[in-house]
């Protein structure tokens, strides 16, 4: 259960880093991000190594199959919270950002709330975790509030732009129009 609360605190930091960035944007907070990040990868490497909640096993190709759909969520959590935006100035200088409307940001303004259930869910099926699909659900839910605070409160502030972007990009359902639009960026950026 331990786990699940230093998770909790990773997200917790999460909204102090982005509450610090739409106000003063103190030097001293600007850590608070990347703490998160690994106080929520020390929690997920904890239950993976407790077996907390009891373990399964799925035949092989199932296995195979989800450890492939994990690694893609992997990747794509990584890319759209590290690559897909200028990472200098999103986490390191913070405060009055561009906002990012294009590529993977098209499809909805929180695309990182679905690689983040789907790495979850998609290695705790792979590597038969209880306590791996439990973190999945419980911190898919700490996310979702996140991002609500951060569309409601915290991105309007930092964002110059963010209500003409809310406006035409949904919160967390891509449509058939934001796809294409999502494809025809990354269509074009390989063309160049």
């Amino acid at each position: 259960m331990g786990y699940y609360v230093i998770g909790g605190i990773g997200f917790l930091l999460f909204v102090f880093y982005d509450w610090n960035q739409a106000g003063r944007n103190f030097t001293l907070l600007k850590p608070l991000f990347g703490i998160g990040c690994l106080l929520i990868i020390a929690a997920t490497v904890g239950l993976w190594v407790s077996g907390f909640l009891g373990r399964f096993e799925l035949p092989i190709v199932a296995q195979a199959a989800f450890w492939t759909l994990a690694a893609i969520s992997g990747f794509l959590l990584m890319y759209t919270l590290f690559f897909a935006v200028p990472f200098k100035q999103a986490y390191i200088e913070g405060s009055r950002q561009e906002i990012m409307t294009e590529g993977i940001y098209a499809l909805c303004r929180h695309p990182g709330v679905w690689f983040l259930l789907f790495l979850y869910v998609f290695s705790g099926l792979a590597g038969g975790r209880v306590s791996i699909l439990m973190a999945g659900v419980l911190f898919s839910l700490m996310n979702l509030f996140y991002v609500f605070l951060q569309d409601r409160i915290f991105f309007p502030k930092i964002f110059s732009g963010y209500p003409a972007y809310k406006q035409k990009t949904g919160f967390l359902i891509p449509t058939q129009n934001s796809i294409k639009q999502c494809i025809r960026y990354y269509q074009k950026r390989s063309q160049d």
